[in-house]
């Protein structure tokens, strides 16, 4: 959980920074649509988390889905192709993540866990609807709340963004330490070594 939440803060990093930054040095018309944006970082966490599942399954020996590689890949095309004929760029996009999400967020860990494990896989569900809902709920809130600060020049922009940087961790800290054992344990172990 707590690589799923450095990793959100980093991507919200981009995500607030990114803005700011092409304007600096490009200028406001090369800055992409947020939508664009958004499924950007989605596309990325998800090809950055799903190394989990993956080194169970070879830990287990369990190769036989080598049909998955194929079948992403003509789900990821239909699916590109589809969208994108009717939202262009961000139907590509959304098609990609599409298929990333049924292959590594769905069959990678029902097959870990009906085949590897021998576990019920909606605990896996329950676990990643936790956490996800505990990570992304705070970005929600931190991407739509109005700037702090206004002001034509760019060096206020980057001061808008350190603020709901530091609103998004202290939220996304304060929801892991309330409804998550692992994070208060894991920040219990910090505090006993810190006093030792």
């Amino acid at each position: 959980m707590l690589g799923y939440t450095s990793l959100l803060l980093l991507y919200l990093v981009f995500f607030v920074f990114i803005e700011p930054f092409i304007s600096l040095w490009l200028g406001t018309q090369y800055i992409l649509p947020k939508s664009i944006l958004i499924i950007l970082c989605i596309n990325i966490f998800i090809n950055q988390t799903n190394g989990t599942t993956g080194q169970f399954i070879f830990g287990y020996g369990m190769f036989n889905d080598t049909w998955v590689p194929i079948a992403q890949f003509v789900t990821c095309i239909l699916l590109s192709c589809l969208l994108g004929f009717y939202y262009g760029l961000l139907g590509v996009l959304v098609g990609n993540t599409l298929s990333l999400l049924i292959y590594i967020y769905m069959w990678k860990p029902y097959f870990l866990f009906r085949w590897g494990f021998r576990l019920n896989v909606l605990q896996y569900v329950y676990n990643l609807g936790k956490g996800i809902t505990l990570l992304f709920v705070p970005i929600l809130l931190v991407i739509f709340i109005p700037d702090f600060i206004h002001d034509g020049a760019s060096y206020i922009d980057c001061i808008n963004a350190l603020i709901k940087i530091v609103i998004y961790s202290v939220i996304s800290f304060l929801s892991m330490i309330s409804f998550s054992k692992y994070m208060r344990s894991f920040v219990l172990r910090i505090i006993k070594s810190i006093l030792k």
